[in-house]
């Protein structure tokens, strides 16, 4: 089994990891900056450790998500696994990562049209993001047969904890929306219901 993991940062940095903004307008406006990636990184850690008792091989890859990395990702014939790791919210699409690290949002219909002009899709998405329902769905059309979506804002380790005990349930041979119910059982009310199983 192949999972492709792609991060651009944390839901909610803390304090010591912020990156500081500066007003970009002559007018004083402030302009996007981009989130730390330590979120990120530290949520592919431990989901990676959880899921190494399991004594599974793994082929994974972890990239910054760009639109060049979610297009590569899109061109793989074996149907890879996609995971991407906490971002900021964007319900209007990816929030992706620019060439010189800022935030680059990626609009609903461009995710549309760059999945439809994909030569595949992932056979499984999952989306930690708040609000990637919309995301999630436009995958769904595509032709990804799985899609597990965040409505609302979870902490990081209910994140974590929620993708390990899918993937735990995955990887031990249940179907998706087998290991999604069994990762809804495993965790509190609340941490479960945060999620959305999407085909």
């Amino acid at each position: 089994m192949r999972l492709a993991g792609h991060s651009l940062a944390g839901d909610r940095p803390s304090d010591g990891d912020a990156t500081r903004a500066s007003p970009t307008g002559g007018d004083g406006s402030w302009g996007p900056v981009a989130f730390p990636k330590r979120a990120g990184v530290r949520c592919w850690r431990a989901l990676l450790e959880a899921l190494s008792p399991l004594g599974v091989s793994l082929q994974v890859q972890l990239e910054i998500l760009t639109r060049r990395t979610l297009a590569a990702a899109l061109d793989q014939q074996d149907r890879p696994m996609l995971h991407l790791l906490p971002a900021p919210d964007y319900a209007g699409g990816l929030a992706l990562e620019a060439d010189a690290g800022e935030l680059s949002p990626l609009p609903l219909e461009e995710l549309r049209a760059m999945l439809a002009a994909a030569p595949s899709t992932p056979s499984l998405v999952f989306l930690t993001a708040r609000g990637s329902e919309p995301a999630g769905r436009a995958f769904l059309e595509a032709g990804c047969e799985t899609v597990v979506a965040l409505r609302g804002f979870l902490p990081e380790a209910d994140v974590t904890a929620f993708s390990a005990a899918f993937y735990t349930a995955l990887l031990r041979g249940a179907a998706p929306r087998e290991a999604f119910e069994a990762a809804s059982a495993s965790l509190h009310a609340p941490v479960a219901g945060g999620f959305v199983l999407i085909g």
